[in-house]
């Protein structure tokens, strides 16, 4: 079986996830507002556990949580363990039809 496409498709969506992260990221920690004030514990988890290893660390981590994440969505999906499709074509809308 090759396995470049799944590979390429992998290391793609690892990118745009760290991308976003760290620009989600960027804005937690460098924005002061309302709602971040509202999770002022969160922030301050966050604040300590970029210190105990690295931003980056940090980043990669919730980036490879929500890739497994999303990709067991889309497990859940084609095997149809749930009666909503998440992950599938929403063009068909959000109901899922077998």
């Amino acid at each position: 079986m090759n396995t470049n496409t799944l590979k390429k498709f992998a290391q793609e969506a690892n990118k745009k996830l760290v991308a976003q992260i760290g620009a989600k990221m960027d804005y937690v920690l460098n924005t002061d507002s309302v709602e971040l004030r509202e999770k002022e514990a969160q922030v301050r988890r966050l604040k300590e556990e970029i210190s105990k290893t690295s931003k980056s660390q940090v980043i990669d981590k919730v980036a490879y949580t929500w890739f497994n994440r999303l990709m067991a969505l889309r497990f859940m999906d084609v095997n149809d363990f749930q009666p909503l499709g998440l992950t599938s074509d929403f063009s068909k809308g959000w109901i899922h039809h077998p």
